[in-house]
Formats: C-alpha cells, sequence, structure tokens
C-alpha cells in the first residue's frame, strides 16, 4: 500500500469509519448512594465474543500485553476493551482483529512512519460458517487488503496471498 495518495486513503478510512464504526455504550452504571453515573466499559456481546472465537481462533487466548494497540492507533470508536490481538507485521505495519460493541470485527492496521497511508480500520460483520472474508478495503492502484476467518484459501491467477494470519493481501 505503499505510495497511494494520502488524501484518498484518509477519505477513504473516513468514509469507511462512518459507514461502520460509531460509538456504542452497551450500558451506564450507576454508583449508589453518589448520585454519579458513569458509562460502563464497552464489551461485546457474549453471542459476538463466541461467534468470533469461533472463527479467529486468535481471539479464543488470553489478552497479553503484546496485543495493546500503540498510541494513535486507528482503533474504532466502539472497540470493545482488550478484545484486539495482534496478529503480526510486515513491511512496518502491524496488524490487529478486534471485535466492537456493535457486533462487528474489525482489522486494524497501524504504520509508525509519520506519512504512512497503512493507518487504518475497517470493519465488518462476524462471518458465518462457510463464509471467509470479513471486511477488506482497496487502494488507489487496486491493491486489496482483507479481514479473513481461520482456514481461508485462495486459488488462480488473481489469487490473494497471506501477509499475516487472518490477513490477505493482492
Amino acid at each position: 500500500m505503499r505510495g497511494i495518495g494520502t488524501t484518498i486513503v484518509a477519505a477513504t478510512v473516513v468514509a469507511l469509519a462512518l459507514a461502520g464504526c460509531t460509538q456504542q455504550t452497551d450500558r451506564v452504571d450507576s454508583d449508589a448512594g453518589t448520585g454519579t453515573t458513569r458509562a460502563a466499559a464497552p464489551t461485546p456481546t457474549a453471542t459476538t465474543a463466541v461467534a468470533a472465537a469461533a472463527r479467529f481462533h486468535v481471539l479464543d487466548r488470553a489478552f497479553a500485553s503484546s496485543d495493546a494497540l500503540p498510541d494513535g492507533a486507528p482503533a474504532p470508536e466502539d472497540l470493545a476493551v482488550d478484545s484486539q490481538r495482534r496478529l503480526g507485521e510486515a513491511d512496518g505495519t502491524t496488524y490487529w482483529v478486534a471485535t466492537t460493541t456493535r457486533d462487528a470485527v474489525c482489522l486494524i492496521g497501524s504504520n509508525p512512519a509519520p506519512d504512512s497511508a497503512d493507518d487504518f480500520s475497517v470493519c465488518g460483520d462476524v462471518p458465518a460458517a462457510g463464509d471467509f472474508v470479513v471486511t477488506s478495503m482497496s487502494d488507489d492502484r487496486g491493491h486489496t487488503t482483507a479481514l479473513v476467518a481461520d482456514g481461508f484459501e485462495d486459488h488462480g491467477s488473481d489469487a490473494m496471498r497471506e501477509l499475516v494470519p487472518n490477513v490477505w493481501v493482492r
């Protein structure tokens, strides 16, 4: 995704974020006797967490400090607390899979280079059994980056290739 016009990528990321990653808090807690109310930490529904872990086995393991997103990473606003799992790094970009409080699964990419176009988050529905591609995005040169469920394969002359586990590119 190197060499992409930063403006085009930024506009795409903003459009994707506005279309699919809005903030939502699923409950409010009240401190008894104090009169104060605070929003509870967002968490995915149990159904989403189980369904996502069934399609992305990395989500089945406990959160580790290496899964933490760096400051400034482009996480969706409704990211479920500590739901992200680091998938790997390629060409200076680190990739994570995460769930949101609105029952979505997201691919997060972060590259610390100041002018990098590889800072994004894109979200989609948890795939049903037999479905593999959760979400994908294309740049202005026709390169595609996709978040795919475990077991994905692609064949043929236009096949995607695995970049890191669960992240495939064409």
